[in-house]
């Protein structure tokens, strides 16, 4: 039995259960023959057979309507079916390779439902492997919406500060969920503007301990707070104004020469 806010649903726990990634099921252009081809595929144990015809038979399809359903999948790059040569002689095997990302369609290999009937009549007994290193799931890289979008609502500045450089990279990530991807490339932008920032200090050598002090607030306020276009308020306009602050917090002890010590003693003797 599994529970939520509003609904109880009774499953049969004996009959196992098949996770389907969301944006396969949420994907439009699929249609909805192919998701559940896509779920049985996906659901082969690693050391069994794929068959296209024993699907067919399970699910009492027509030869057409497996045909159009492994078409939108291959059209949408979900699945690239491999003709594959078994030695002189032996004639041909299939492979299947899926992918949740949708990143398989190649235009070359693609083939008409017409062409796919002929497949499945070509290879109506014949079982053959699935590519277990190509069967790819978003379960490692995803997280659920909440989590996301807590964590688009920290890039804001990141998003008005780049603008369509940073999306144009950030999104096929954001696409997928995945978020080390979306990690990988936030934190290249905010590198990138940490180093040009720090940068514009003039004359860091004055004071290293200031500059030192500089970097710190500096690396919280970008890598932590993702904070870009807030920094510098009304106090100090610029991060040179903060480095000026920074250094009169961090005063520099000079040492005193011989002479100015003598002179400070003959015009304020010790009693």
């Amino acid at each position: 039995m599994k529970k939520t806010l509003n609904s109880t649903a009774i499953i049969g726990l004996e009959n196992g259960f098949v996770q389907t990634p969301k944006n396969v099921i949420t994907n439009a252009n699929l249609t909805d023959s192919a998701v559940r081809l896509f779920q049985l595929i996906l659901d082969t144990p690693s050391n069994s057979k794929v068959s296209l015809e024993y699907y067919r038979k399970m699910l009492n399809w027509s030869k057409n309507k497996l045909a159009k359903a492994t078409e939108s999948l291959q059209k949408n790059g979900f699945l690239k079916i491999s003709k594959i040569p078994k030695g002189k002689g032996n004639g041909f095997s299939y492979h299947y390779s899926i992918s949740s990302f949708g990143n398989l369609k190649n235009e070359t290999d693609l083939k008409t439902s017409e062409e796919l009937e002929e497949i499945i009549d070509e290879i109506q007994l014949q079982e053959t492997d699935v590519e277990p290193q190509n069967i790819e799931t978003v379960t490692d890289n995803s997280i659920d919406d909440d989590e996301l979008y807590n964590y688009l609502g920290t890039l804001v500045d990141l998003i008005d500060y780049y603008g369509d450089i940073y999306k144009e990279e950030f999104y096929p990530f954001f696409a997928k969920s995945d978020l080390k991807g979306m990690k990988k490339v936030t934190d290249k932008y905010l590198k990138q503007f940490y180093n040009t920032e720090l940068a514009k200090v003039k004359n860091p050598e004055s004071n290293k301990k200031a500059f030192e002090a500089l970097k710190y607030w500096l690396k919280v306020e970008v890598f932590e707070k993702k904070n870009l276009l807030r920094l510098y308020p009304t106090k100090y306009s610029s991060i040179n104004s903060k480095f000026i602050s920074l250094k009169a917090q961090y005063r520099i002890e000079r040492p005193v020469d011989f002479e100015t010590q003598l002179g400070d003693f003959l015009e304020n003797p010790i009693d």
